[in-house]
């Protein structure tokens, strides 16, 4: 019990070490001694649990998809635009309450590399929601292909709302979003 706690604590140390750098430099530039340097332990023990910084990104990015995704009740949804507006609402929420660090982020970093991790990981979770929706919907197109232009056109939206400093609002944003998501334009009519 208390190694595991240790490991956590550990864990989550690098974690913060990394949030904290890559608000003030681009991830490319960071590399792991710093990362150790900011946490305040040993390479060695970076290595014991990561095998390079990119592995500590990805550790960081799955524990925010985790926060925003895992108390979403899928059983509730009817629609697939309802899943949609769900995931946006949240990472919307998500991204208020670290507005400031995610600009730096921003800032600091390749907007390509931070456009593709999010692309990514929000492609696997509206995916994974999905699959576990119990009245698929029907759609007229390949759902991959739905799945990649919503995803794509949401976190180009946020992404370019960030680095260019727009201040929508929340139920701006996500009324946009609803007026995109007509399901006339991806649902069989008999669906709907």
């Amino acid at each position: 019990m208390k190694e595991d706690l240790k490991s956590k604590r550990t864990e989550f140390q690098f974690k913060k070490a990394l949030y904290e750098l890559i608000q003030k430099e681009s991830f490319e530039k960071i590399n792991v001694t710093d990362i150790c340097e900011k946490a305040m332990y040993q390479r060695a023990t970076f290595y014991t649990y990561y095998n390079s910084k990119e592995d500590l990104l990805e550790s960081v990015i799955d524990e925010l998809f985790e926060k925003i995704f895992t108390s979403i009740d899928i059983d509730k949804f009817l629609k697939a635009k309802d899943v949609f507006l769900e995931i946006l609402n949240r990472v919307l929420d998500y991204f208020d309450e670290i507005k400031n660090d995610l600009h730096n982020m921003v800032l600091h970093n390749n907007t390509e590399e931070i456009r593709n991790y999010f692309l990514n990981y929000s492609t696997g979770a509206v995916n994974f929601i999905f699959a576990k929706l119990k009245n698929k919907p029907d759609f007229r197109i390949p759902k991959d292909m739905l799945v990649d232009f919503y995803v794509g056109g949401i976190v180009n939206m946020t992404i370019n709302s960030i680095k260019n400093n727009h201040n929508y609002k929340k139920e701006e944003f996500l009324s946009v979003c609803e007026v995109m998501l007509n399901e006339d334009n991806y649902v069989k009519s008999e669906q709907k």
